[in-house]
C-alpha cells in the first residue's frame, strides 16, 4: 500500500518529521536521532506520533528502546527518502 505523505498539511512540519524519520531509521533509536539532529528524545518521538497519526499508521513496532520499522514504516521511509533526496 502507498501512503501519500505529500498529502499531510503542512509541508515545513512534513519535512522535518520526514527528516526525523530518516534518523531514526539510521540510528536505531529515538534517543540516538535525537542526539544526531539536536533534539531530545521526547522531542523526537511526539514528532514521531504527529506523523503517525496524521498518516493513519503505525510506523515503528517499539520495543524497549529500538525503533524497528513497520513495513508501512519502510515503505512511508523510502518515499521519504526519495522526497527529501531528490
Amino acid at each position: 500500500m502507498t501512503i501519500f505523505i505529500d498529502e499531510l498539511k503542512d509541508p515545513s512540519t512534513m519535512i522535518r518529521e520526514l527528516k526525523t524519520l530518516i534518523a531514526v531509521a539510521q540510528h536505531g533509536t529515538f534517543a540516538a536521532a535525537g542526539q544526531r539532529i539536536g533534539l531530545t528524545q521526547a522531542a523526537v518521538s511526539a514528532q514521531m506520533k504527529r506523523l503517525e497519526a496524521e498518516l493513519g499508521v503505525a510506523l515503528f513496532e517499539r520495543s524497549g528502546r529500538a525503533a524497528v520499522l513497520t513495513q508501512r514504516g519502510q515503505e512511508t521511509l523510502h518515499q521519504a527518502q526519495e522526497i527529501l533526496w531528490h
